[in-house]
């Protein structure tokens, strides 16, 4: 079974648009002759489709089993007694 990249990205829970990423730089990388980093995809008469297993593939090889994500926010300085003794 194939599916095309918005219901791919559906079954990785990712964005349609963090796939084609993912493609456009893996097709720079084939060029190149070094391996691809996103999931592999087949290119059909009428556009790119991804097999489940492929996909399936992709996220056992890049995923982290009940991994944690880091917060990309910055830490907010306290307002508490300490930043006040920290300050010149």
């Amino acid at each position: 079974m194939t599916s095309a990249t918005p219901a791919a990205a559906a079954f990785c829970s990712c964005s349609a648009g963090y796939l084609n990423g993912l493609r456009a730089d893996d097709v720079k990388r084939l060029q190149r002759g070094e391996p691809l980093e996103g999931p592999e995809w087949r290119r059909l008469g009428y556009g790119i489709r991804y097999r489940v297993t492929d996909l399936r593939a992709w996220l056992e090889r890049t995923g982290v089993a009940g991994g944690v994500m880091e917060s990309r926010r910055r830490e907010k300085p306290s307002a508490g007694p300490e930043s006040a003794e920290a300050a010149p």
